[in-house]
Formats: C-alpha cells, sequence, structure tokens
C-alpha cells in the first residue's frame, strides 16, 4: 500500500480568518489601486538619503514576508477594509465634508501602525487636525494596540508618519515626518467586511455590464442599480460604527492625557473629540442597525478595553 502523507491540520483560527470568495474578487479588483495610492518613500530623496530609504524599504520587505507567513488571510481582510475605509469616508462624507483620507507608505504602516492618515479641516481656521488610524478586523489584536497608545500618552510620545505628505497642508515643513500624532484604532469585524464587500461588488458589477451594453434601456437599468448600490454604501450603518469607536477612545485617551499631565496631548485629542462629536449629530441610522453594531466583535473589543482603561 502506497505512503499516504497526514494532511497538514487546520486550526480554528486559520479557518476563522479564510477570506470569502467575495473577498477575494474585491481584494483582486480594489486593493492594487489602493496600494498605488499609497505615500512612496522614494519620492523623498530630498528629505531623506538614498541610503535610509533603501533600508527603509528592505526592512517592510523582511517585515511583511514574516506577516505574511504568519497570516496571509487576515492581512487581505485588513487590505479590503482599508481600501473601502479610505474610498469612503472621502466619497460618502462618511467622517463628514472637508476630510481628507491619506494611504501611508507600507513603512508606516508596519513600523508606526499607520494604515491611513485622516485630515480634518478646523471650521474658520484654515488648519488641518491630522489623525493616524490603525484599521484591524482582529478583535483579539484590539488589546494590544490600545495597551501601546496608553503608555505612549503616559510618557507622552505618540506616534508619527516618517513618510509623511499632504496635498492641501500649508505647513513648509512637509513633506515629513508628522511627529507627536494622535492616533486610534478603527475596525469592523469579518461579517461586516463581507457585507461591504458584496455591496462594492454590486457597484463595480453594475457599472462595468454597463459600459459593455449598448442598449440605452439596458444602460439605464444598470445604471439604477449602479446608483442603489452606491446609496446603500454611502449610507452603511458601519460610518455611525466607526464614529462611535472613534468617540469613545478620544474621550478616553484625552482624559487620561490631562491625568498623566499630557496637556498638549490631551488638547489633541480634545481638538479631535469636538469634530466627531459635530459630525455624529449629523448621522443617524436605524435602532435595528444599531444593535448589529454594538454586536459587531471588534467594536465589543474596543469598548470593553475603553471601560477597563485603567486596569490596561
Amino acid at each position: 500500500m502506497a505512503n499516504r502523507e497526514t494532511p497538514p491540520q487546520v486550526t480554528a483560527s486559520e479557518t476563522r480568518d479564510r477570506i470569502s470568495d467575495v473577498e477575494k474578487v474585491v481584494f483582486d479588483l480594489l486593493v492594487p489601486t489602493h496600494k498605488a495610492n499609497a505615500i512612496k518613500p522614494k519620492d523623498f530623496k530630498e528629505r531623506y538619503s538614498a541610503e535610509e530609504i533603501e533600508r527603509d524599504l528592505a526592512s517592510v520587505e523582511r517585515k511583511k514576508s514574516k506577516f505574511l507567513r504568519e497570516n496571509p488571510e487576515r492581512k487581505k481582510r485588513a487590505d479590503i477594509l482599508e481600501a473601502i475605509l479610505s474610498e469612503q469616508i472621502e466619497l460618502s462624507n462618511w467622517f463628514g465634508e472637508n476630510v481628507l483620507t491619506i494611504v501611508p507608505s507600507e513603512y508606516d504602516n508596519f513600523f508606526y501602525a499607520a494604515d491611513m492618515a485622516a485630515e480634518f479641516e478646523q471650521e474658520g481656521e484654515f488648519q488641518y487636525l491630522t489623525l493616524g488610524i490603525d484599521i484591524t478586523s482582529s478583535p483579539g489584536s484590539v488589546e494590544k494596540k490600545i495597551r501601546k497608545i496608553k503608555e505612549g500618552i503616559r510618557i507622552g510620545r505618540l506616534t508619527e508618519i516618517k513618510y509623511f505628505s499632504s496635498e492641501r497642508n500649508p505647513s513648509p515643513d512637509f513633506p515629513g515626518p508628522l511627529r507627536q500624532l494622535p492616533n486610534v484604532i478603527i475596525g469592523v469585524d469579518q461579517r461586516t467586511i463581507i457585507e461591504l464587500s458584496e455591496i462594492w461588488l454590486q457597484i463595480f458589477k453594475a457599472r462595468e455590464m454597463k459600459n459593455k451594453e449598448r442598449d440605452p434601456k439596458i444602460q439605464s437599468l444598470y445604471a439604477t442599480d449602479t446608483k442603489t448600490a452606491k446609496d446603500r454604501l454611502a449610507h452603511h450603518r458601519v460610518q455611525l460604527l466607526i464614529l462611535r469607536e472613534l468617540e469613545i477612545q478620544l474621550e478616553t485617551f484625552a482624559n487620561f492625557a490631562n491625568e498623566a499631565k499630557q496637556p498638549d496631548i490631551a488638547k489633541k485629542y480634545q481638538d479631535l473629540l469636538k469634530l466627531i462629536r459635530d459630525i455624529l449629530k449629523t448621522k443617524s441610522i436605524s435602532k435595528d442597525s444599531e444593535k448589529t453594531n454594538v454586536a459587531d466583535d471588534v467594536y465589543a473589543a474596543i469598548e470593553t478595553c475603553m471601560e477597563n482603561f485603567d486596569s490596561l
């Protein structure tokens, strides 16, 4: 009898982390474009030496290889979420009007936990508040991330984006680095990411079919399908979920910064908290959607950390 190799055992965690078929399709369609929009370290040759940039790029490749070996599926899911959030925060005003999303370099993603930066315009001041955002789809990673933010606030050292640039930031110090950057965590669980992916794919397919169709009447039908799906995504409950995640963290971090005698840091978080609360006043969802949001595993993990913040 021929020898048969024992198939590798698949853990429950690996099963949960496997991306769905719809996520695979959306990853291939959306993520490459999203990545192409990221800040590129090689554009900073006037700020950093070529040797330093090459060292950073080599560090990224080592870090990325390790991450992909350990959990490639989770990385893909996180990339999908980053891409959809970055797109919709601007296109659908999920964080209100005049908010610019910036896709940091992979270096800042891996080494400063900056998956995205949101640049808020302060009304009437022609100034901008930038928030570093760490995006996750894993509730199990939340506590460790929150602990790191808390320690940074305690010692007075926030995160940074080394390779930073913004198309509208008037500071003569840019392009980057951007230091003492207030940061937070946002995220949703696998169920919500699949839901967002399905709607995004509906928009893509309807738009593609409209472009291929020659009959004006059928084009009109596909245009209607596109608009319906775009409206669903634009008004999706997840924007309230994320804004609530921001609100509870910004409030907690501001209070802790005051307790830790870090007034400059406290003010940064307080100013951002005011902006987020103003945005929340303009948003509403159904009670059923609110219940679904509260049941999200990542939201629940963030909420628990905020409730137990003193003991972290």
